[in-house]
């Protein structure tokens, strides 16, 4: 019509008038249609270089660059492996237009003309194997490097992907989950998962799994679902509490029992544990080890939903989280990338920097090219992120976790936090070792309830991950900043050897408690005749309670 022949002469002129003919033409041989390869096109002279003759387009001869442009008439109708008289006949024809201006002489037209067309039988394959961990490149490539540097042709672009532990990861996530779903009599099929694993140092991505289908190049679960992530976000609020080194430490007494939370001024949350028990007074370690809910609240409230959403975001969460009380326990979406993210920064002792699969990227000219600046930075204090390694570590050994101590070596130890959500919908384990972090999900696209916790479904792929991947064990507590002291778990107080069992627990240094447990003597035996003596005046309460919470012990 004429109304687009008036848009496309337009369009024409205003690039012209910002762009020489020269960089026109160079976009233009970098985006053209040249080919198909099932559902993939072929745009481009560097690509179609490589589809066609499995060569770069600088070591091309004259005939298979006349066939190259030939295809631009029609790439369907002239496709040399389909139909290659036509092929020929428009080669030969490209091939005496440039004997005509001169760009190649009478017998180098002669010679090429005569050549037949030389094209590779069986196409490359474009498609990669590894279409999930192809998804975080792309994305690594939108956000670290300038958009003209990457629509370049012929890039060649190094990951950080390890081949073996991403196969041995595909492997493992299909056996397991398949096991999961007939031992939950779900229908086959129906239940899924994703993978991630990285390096604590660099956090480099080294292998992951977007589906069960590994071979699949759609629906990234790894990278797409948003899923609500459970009791994996207690880790953000005991980070946050640490912070405040005189006020909490792990042998900090907080109560188990029933927490109601004002909304507004008739509005009340009141969430409960998930075994519907209350365990008294208990410490800070225990809260977290046993992944009790109602001592994660309290702290939560107590530090500041605010503050824990900010220590969300220092871990490197980037989308806005609503200033919910029931954000304290994970009632908010995160896909398993942005968890593994947040595990990262925690591994790497609070040192924040994003997870990246690109170490370089590389022109034809062998240039290597610069990116934008990648932020570092140190989100929270060394010795508070020792506190919470500690504690994840035991979660692996006495919590809900600990089916880890028996599966893995002694040696290989390792922290971590299970996540459950409402109705057994979601499965979720992410932990990390001295070398790698891994996330894993388990559940199903419908949203349905899959029956498991996190401890019953996602931590067995964790489980059998870790049980063959080489990796480095975790040095948990074992810092020079912190100073370990047995305490007594009913005051949080330095044990008194007369009082019973103590607990041998770490704090960061100039934190430890100063005052030892105080305990009734037991009274000896009472003879025969003898009055018994006077029963023992109470003593004052002391630790970290106050009176108010001696009442009601």
């Amino acid at each position: 019509s004429w109304q687009r022949k008036i848009k496309e002469a337009m369009m024409a002129f205003l690039l012209e008038l910002h762009y020489d003919k020269r960089e026109i033409l160079e976009a233009y041989l970098n985006e053209i249609h040249l080919g198909q390869d099932g559902d993939r096109a072929i745009h481009g002279f560097g690509l179609a270089a490589q589809f066609y003759f499995n060569r770069q387009v600088g070591e091309l001869k004259a005939d298979q660059i006349a066939l190259l442009i030939g295809l631009a008439k029609g790439a369907g109708y002239y496709d040399p492996r389909r139909f290659p008289e036509r092929a020929v006949e428009r080669r030969n024809l490209v091939l005496q237009v440039m004997q005509q201006e001169g760009v190649i002489n009478p017998q180098e037209f002669a010679e090429a003309s005569q050549r037949p067309l030389g094209v590779e039988e069986h196409k490359p394959s474009g498609a990669s194997p590894f279409p999930a961990y192809l998804d975080v490149v792309r994305g690594q490539l939108q956000r670290d490097y300038k958009e003209e540097d990457i629509h370049s042709a012929g890039l060649m672009i190094f990951t950080s992907m390890d081949p073996i532990t991403q196969l041995t990861a595909e492997t493992i996530l299909q056996k397991r989950v398949a096991q999961l779903e007939r031992s939950q009599g779900i229908k086959k099929g129906k239940l899924n998962g994703a993978l991630i694993i990285s390096s604590v140092q660099g956090g480099e991505v080294v292998a992951l799994v977007g589906s069960r289908d590994v071979r699949y190049a759609g629906y990234n679960r790894a990278l797409t679902a948003q899923r609500q992530i459970g009791s994996l976000v207690k880790p953000a609020i005991y980070l946050t509490a640490f912070e405040q080194k005189n006020k909490y430490n792990l042998g900090t007494r907080i109560s188990d029992g029933p927490v109601t939370v004002k909304i507004d001024k008739r509005k009340y949350w009141q969430p409960g544990n998930y075994d519907q028990r209350h365990m008294g007074y208990i410490t800070v370690l225990k809260a977290l080890t046993l992944s009790r809910n109602t001592p994660a609240v309290r702290i939560g409230v107590d530090v500041g939903v605010d503050n824990v959403i900010n220590t969300l975001h220092g871990l490197g969460i980037n989308k806005k989280i609503p200033e919910y009380p029931s954000i304290l326990l994970g009632a908010l979406e995160m896909s398993p990338m942005d968890v593994q993210q947040m595990y990262q920064t925690i591994a790497a002792g609070g040192s924040y920097s994003p997870l990246k699969a690109i170490r370089s990227v590389m022109n034809l000219q062998g240039k290597v090219l610069t990116r934008y600046p990648l932020t570092v930075q140190q989100v929270a204090s060394p010795e508070a992120v020792d506190l919470l390694h500690y504690g994840l570590h035991r979660v692996t050994v006495d919590g809900t976790a600990k089916e880890l101590s028996s599966v893995l070596p002694e040696w290989k130890k390792v922290a971590g936090k299970t996540g459950t959500t409402n109705d057994k919908k979601d499965s979720w384990f992410a932990g990390f070792s001295g070398q790698h972090v891994a996330t894993v999900w388990v559940g199903r696209d419908d949203n349905k309830p899959t029956n498991m916790t996190g401890g019953t479904g996602a931590l067995k792929v964790w489980a059998d991950l870790f049980r063959v991947l080489p990796t480095k064990p975790l040095n948990a507590g074992g810092s020079s900043r912190l100073v370990w002291v047995d305490i007594d778990p009913t005051s949080g107080l330095r044990a008194n050897p007369a009082c019973g069992t103590s607990v041998p627990t770490p704090f960061i240094r100039g934190t430890q408690p100063q005052k030892t447990h105080f305990c009734a003597p037991v009274a000896p035996p009472v003879e025969e005749g003898t009055a018994a003596p006077a029963p023992a005046a109470p003593q004052p309460a002391s630790g970290n309670s106050n009176w108010i919470d001696n009442l009601m012990q």
